[in-house]
């Protein structure tokens, strides 16, 4: 991450709605035929490498700090991808591609070489084969395979999994694959987004985002204000979560055109390289956001919300998540001293070489010691309704940092009153005794699982 890349980052914590992540498809067309994507039904032009070496110009000087070049069709197909990568990264912005994993090897190999930040791979189902239907197949998993052998030190990689009905069951299996067979990668889950739109599934049916709350793995990224948000979408026929499309963030076609987001072009045919680009964008409507039934896009909700600072400590978690490997010194230094022993850990690295950029690193440690110091131990837990308003519950699995099993000791034993417990994304005050509670209006025999938060 560059200087450039925090100064903008520190920008928008106080201009919230200035230009901050830019999607830019190089192309529409793929070589797959996703059943839940329409990116392909819809053609353009494609600019040729000069000219999207401009449209990267532009968004530089629009003052966005990320460019994800995602948001249309595999961008691997074009052969100029790295020259492009390369030519966005020197100019200071973070560069993050998105590949469904099916090319040759050759365009991975050429991939970790350049200067990208993040390598997005998409992988929906870690058994079967259904190419070029879905992003299930043994190809996407021998790339990933390739890509985590060979990651380079200062790169990431992300595993992108779109949940549906279809392979709901199979959230913990991905999770359990991922993490044996590609420990640096981090995966997230996406809540389907049904509806009208270029990657919207049409005529599916809502999922249940359960998983979000239940699904464990080291490897797993996690935000609570985002699980929370995906039970909001999933319970309201229009989910107005305050988008920002087309001013925080906005699309960018192959030819150039500028769009709202992935779903929605400008009401005013608008290019980005048309002279004064950032002075007409900025006055061009965005009325079609109140008419959107609402997404929950990653891309937009995160960037949107990190800069919220009631979601700071999530976000420091996350970074903790990115940047700690799952057995590493870090994360055992959390579980035995807590949250400030890890700062101690980082710190410890930090003086022979970690902190070779001092300033990024420091505001890397303040989000850490946001997010893990006001740092609520967790559990999972099982409830089971054994009459209409009475629950008993048993802790199933433990996480966190910080000496947490005393806590869930005494939790165990007394039932400590006064605890929250979170529910799908549903708080709820509890308490009582010998592990039994009383919460009106649930029905006798319902099993669900909850997360506990320790203060």
């Amino acid at each position: 991450m560059t200087s450039k890349f925090f100064r903008r980052t520190f920008r928008n914590l106080i201009f919230r709605k200035r230009p901050y992540f830019a999607h830019l498809a190089l192309t529409h067309r793929c070589n797959l035929r996703c059943r839940f994507c329409h990116v392909t039904e819809r053609r353009f032009e494609e600019l040729d490498t000069a000219g999207m070496k401009r449209v990267v110009d532009a968004l530089d000087k629009t003052g966005v700090a990320v460019v994800s070049i995602s948001g249309g069709g595999e961008p691997l197909l074009r052969d100029d991808f790295d020259e492009i990568i390369d030519y966005a990264a020197g100019r200071g912005l973070y560069v993050k591609l998105t590949s469904n994993g099916t090319m040759a090897r050759a365009k991975y190999e050429r991939l970790l070489r350049s200067r990208v930040d993040e390598i997005g791979i998409s992988l929906d189902g870690v058994k079967g084969h259904d190419l070029p239907f879905s992003h299930v197949g043994s190809p996407i998993l021998a790339t990933l395979k390739y890509l985590n052998d060979h990651l380079p030190a200062g790169k990431r990689l992300t595993v992108n999994a779109t949940i549906s009905e279809t392979n709901r069951e199979e959230v913990e299996e991905i999770l359990a694959y991922c993490e044996e067979h590609y420990p640096k990668a981090r995966v997230w889950l996406n809540p389907v987004v049904v509806g009208e739109g270029a990657l919207r599934t049409n005529g599916a049916r809502k999922c249940r985002p359960d998983y979000l709350t239940t699904a464990k793995s080291e490897t797993r990224l996690r935000a609570e204000f985002y699980n929370s948000g995906a039970e909001q979408q999933y319970r309201e026929e229009r989910f107005d979560w305050g988008c920002l499309a087309g001013d925080l963030f906005f699309d960018v076609k192959p030819n150039g055109d500028y769009w709202l987001c992935q779903d929605q072009p400008s009401a005013t045919p608008l290019n980005v390289l048309e002279p004064e680009f950032a002075a007409k964008r900025a006055m061009v409507s965005k009325e079609q956001r109140r008419r959107c039934e609402g997404c929950l896009y990653s891309c937009y909700y995160l960037v949107q919300k990190c800069f919220e600072p009631r979601n700071w400590r999530d976000i420091g978690r996350m970074w903790w998540q990115v940047n700690t490997a799952p057995g590493g010194p870090e994360r055992e230094a959390a579980k035995r001293y807590g949250p400030w022993g890890a700062v101690a850990c980082l710190l410890w690295r930090g003086a022979f070489g970690w902190a070779a950029q001092p300033a990024p690193r420091a505001v890397a440690l303040l989000m850490l010691a946001a997010g893990l110091s006001n740092g609520q131990a967790a559990a999972r837990v099982e409830n089971q309704y054994t009459a209409p308003g009475a629950k008993r519950w048993e802790i199933v699995e433990a996480e966190g940092p910080g000496p947490i099993m005393p806590l869930l000791k005494a939790e165990e034993e007394s039932g400590r009153p006064g605890v929250d417990a979170e529910t799908y994304g549903v708080r709820r005050r509890w308490g009582g005794t010998g592990g039994t509670a009383v919460v009106p209006g649930e029905a006798a025999g319902v099993l669900e699982r909850s997360t506990l938060e320790f203060d």
